[in-house]
Order: C-alpha cells, then structure tokens, then sequence
C-alpha cells in the first residue's frame, strides 16, 4: 500500500508541507478506548481508527 502511495503523490519530507503538521506519540497499547471529539473544528480520534 505504501508504495502505492509513494507512486501516487511521490516522497516529500514533512518540511515541504504547505500545511502545518504536527503529530503526537504516546506508548499505550490501549487503542480503541476514546471516543472521537471535536476541537476547534477537528475531529481527534485514537491510533485504532482504520478506514
């Protein structure tokens, strides 16, 4: 799937973004546990959201 991807929109690095990015990292292995919530227009969910 990855390389699918890759092929699709090519490698970028994250300082090329013409979005802002930011990501948090956590080391439970508790996935699936909070519920989905709005913030400031998003919408935040755990790791365990597959599509």
């Amino acid at each position: 799937m990855f390389s699918h991807v890759r092929e699709l929109i090519g490698e970028n690095n994250i300082e090329q973004c013409g979005l802002p990015f930011s990501a948090a990292v956590t080391n439970m292995q508790l996935t699936g546990l909070l519920a989905p919530m709005s913030w400031n227009g998003y919408w935040l969910v755990d790791g365990a959201v597959v599509n």
